[in-house]
């Protein structure tokens, strides 16, 4: 998907040809098929870690979608409060000179009637543009950063990892060695830890299945950019998409037309992340030439780039991408005291 093509990518950038292997039957076929997503800061009041990786993914990704426009629509994305506190709160940062972590010209604060001139629909309250924000089709986004780092791709091809004769191995369900390399980065979203011949739950990682509705492109003529707040909207190549039902677990747990009426009242911000329990990472023993780049949730679009820069930079030895105390919040050794505790 998209946390592994951007790894290759990134590698590719710095001179290291990857061997991607896919269980899938062509890149991008999990989550990363969604046909277009949308991609924007996610205005926080605070400069926390969440906030710090947003801000490097999202000012990353608008640099490299230059490079692959057929992948981007910029039309720009209106975030609206989701409540006359929320905006206030909003406003009162904007005027006493924030959102300081953000350049100037990511957002700016708009009134209602900015907010519904700028969108092209009536909306009750003001709320944030960004500008360089938008749509970005992400399987195809997936496939051409492959294609640019003339990746060597093997799909159809479930595999687990074992480490011989100081060599990472990708073992096929029938013993098949299929790929070999003295570094491998596993980029397999849920089934990160089945790679690596752990327990599922072993990551923290959780599965969240969403529904999106599709309406006909003449539905809302007078949208002019996406939009989104409590749920969001958008017009894409023949359709628009309203969005999006977050149901634990790996099916649905609503029925279809309770999903469809839940995208049709809303227009949201995702639900607010927070990285928890870090342990001192000295401490912790490491997998030799072993890296990890997975588990964005629906922020594959905003932090993939930024970590998988990150994991890249470390795999080469290149100069550490982020900051070092935000490095440490993600690295994955955080689930360990969890995990003894339990």
């Amino acid at each position: 998907g998209l946390a592994g093509a951007m790894t290759a990518w990134e590698l590719a950038q710095r001179g290291s040809r990857a061997v991607v292997v896919d269980a899938g039957p062509v890149p991008g076929s999990g989550a990363s098929a969604l046909h277009a997503g949308l991609i924007h800061p996610h205005w926080q009041a605070s400069d926390s870690p969440l906030f710090q990786l947003t801000r490097a993914g999202f000012e990353a990704m608008t640099e490299v979608l230059r490079d692959f426009p057929d992948a981007f629509i910029p039309e720009g994305v209106v975030d609206a409060a989701s409540s006359e506190e929320e905006y206030e709160k909003w406003r009162e940062a904007a005027a006493y000179g924030r959102p300081v972590h953000l350049p100037g010209d990511f957002a700016s604060l708009l009134t209602r009637e900015e907010a519904s001139e700028r969108a092209g629909l009536a909306l009750s309250r003001g709320g944030w543009l960004y500008p360089k924000a938008g749509l970005v089709h992400a399987g195809r986004l997936a496939r051409r950063m492959l294609e640019a780092a003339q990746a060597q791709v093997l799909t159809n091809m479930p595999v687990s990892l074992r480490r011989r004769e100081g060599l990472w191995e990708a073992v096929s369900a029938q013993g098949v060695v299929v790929a070999r390399a003295p570094k491998a980065v596993v980029c397999a979203a849920l089934a990160t830890p089945c790679v690596l011949g752990l327990a599922r739950g072993t990551m923290g990682l959780s599965p969240l299945y969403g529904r999106i509705s599709l309406l006909r492109e003449t539905d809302l003529p007078e949208l002019r950019c996406a939009l989104t707040g409590d749920g969001y909207v958008a017009r894409t190549e023949g359709f628009c998409a309203v969005g999006a039902t977050y149901e634990p677990g790996e099916a649905p747990d609503v029925a279809v037309q309770e999903a469809h009426e839940h995208n049709l009242s809303t227009v949201a911000e995702l639900e607010g992340l927070a990285f928890r329990g870090v342990p001192e990472a000295r401490s912790i023993p490491r997998a030799p030439g072993l890296w990890i780049c997975a588990g964005f949730g629906s922020r594959g679009l905003t932090w993939g780039l930024a970590c998988a820069r990150h994991v890249a930079a470390d795999v080469t030895g290149d100069v550490q991408a982020l900051p070092g105390s935000l490095a440490a919040k993600l690295d994955p050794a955080r689930f360990l005291p969890k995990l003894l505790a339990g």
